[in-house]
């Protein structure tokens, strides 16, 4: 399932995220889900690509030996 959450949370700002601003959008894209309209394997596949670029463990370990060796 695709993630939706209100713009309100700013962690949720990535790829393969639905946004709603108020609870009638939020309906409408339940209900858009419900009936075949939004393609959510596009969205979780996106979202996961995000996620594999950004907060792969080999990429933080990385990040994390950087820091650690400028210390």
């Amino acid at each position: 399932m695709a993630v939706i959450a209100d713009k309100y949370f700013n962690e949720f700002n990535m790829p393969g995220v639905i946004h709603y601003n108020n609870p009638l959008e939020f309906l409408n894209i339940i209900n858009e889900t419900i009936n075949g309209n939004i393609d959510k394997v596009s969205l979780v596949k996106q979202g996961r690509q995000h996620l594999n670029e950004v907060l792969h463990i080999d990429l933080l370990n990385k990040q994390r030996y950087k820091i650690l060796k400028g210390l």
